[in-house]
């Protein structure tokens, strides 16, 4: 067949011209030249800055890193800052590693540092969208990517992150509303959910002086199904339990850790008991099938 169409990729070239005169309008184009001829771009105009703009902040630069410096109760860093031209918005650019290293290099006090780092600090990034790693007919465990620690603005760490779930909406239903529950890994079990239930899921990074950052992209997961294939399992679990429902769903683990009614008959009743137990049946279902 016919292949694809490649759009040809725009290369950028890029030229800069030094020791024009100060504070003065130049007119600029670009020629280009073949042995067919030559051809001129349109010009383009550019005014260029006096000489003493490149060697000191700007009066609102100034009164902006001052107003920094007072709200951190930092007056004493403002000199040094603003004589190695660092404005507010230099110093947002800044890495936690550069950051450091301004500081070391101007001995701003150290506990100007901390406030400085707390009033320049930003929300934690986005983790990436959860991914599955584990489904029980009413929890579902996920894991995700910490957001980068590396960039300006993330100089403290990830403290916890926020979990949303609601159910997924039907063909033509209506979306559930939003619960969240917290955890302080990058992973999470979440629990309390429905047996084979589409569920929706995306997490955010809470940091200690900003709070919540943004939320990653959504991922749909489902719960088990309760369903016993095992009709001999199902019959005995439905005799020794009074509600029927709890007797298909405690059916539905057994068979779902492939277990059958030959297997259990077989351990001996504190065996029973301990697998029992250990697949959260409630105490008094566990007491009533060690006893069928």
């Amino acid at each position: 067949g016919r292949g694809k169409a490649v759009e040809p990729s725009v290369i950028m070239l890029s030229y800069t011209k030094e020791h024009l005169q100060e504070n003065t309008e130049h007119v600029f184009r670009v020629v280009s030249k073949c042995p067919g001829g030559h051809s001129y771009s349109p010009p383009i105009k550019a005014t260029t800055r006096e000489e003493s703009w490149a060697k000191q902040l700007t009066s609102s630069e100034s009164s902006a890193l001052l107003d920094l410096c007072r709200e951190c109760c930092a007056a004493e860093a403002f000199d040094p800052l603003v004589k190695t031209l660092h404005d507010r918005d230099t110093l947002l650019l800044l890495t936690t590693a550069e950051l450091h290293d301004t500081f070391d290099q101007l001995s701003i006090l150290p506990k100007h540092r901390e406030r400085l780092r707390r009033a320049l600090a930003t929300s934690p990034g986005a983790p990436s969208t959860p991914v599955h790693r584990e489904a029980g007919f009413d929890y579902v465990q996920l894991s995700w990517n910490p957001p980068p620690d590396d960039g300006p603005g993330q100089y403290f760490p990830v403290i916890e992150y926020a979990v949303r779930v609601r159910k997924q909406a039907q063909p033509g239903g209506v979306e559930g509303q939003w619960d969240e529950l917290r955890c302080g890994d990058s992973r999470c079990v979440v629990p309390g959910l429905e047996p084979g239930t589409n569920y929706e899921f995306c997490v955010a990074a809470v940091n200690e002086p900003c709070g919540q950052g943004g939320w990653s992209g959504t991922t749909q997961l489902a719960t088990l199904a309760l369903e016993c294939g095992d009709e001999e399992l199902m019959g005995c679990v439905r005799r020794a339990l009074n509600t029927p429902e709890y007797a298909l769903k405690v059916g539905s683990i057994l068979y779902h850790e492939e277990w059958t009614l030959g297997g259990l008959k077989s351990l001996s009743q504190d065996k029973l008991t301990s697998v029992l137990r250990k697949l959260a049946i409630k105490e008094g279902a566990v007491r009533a099938l060690c006893h069928a």
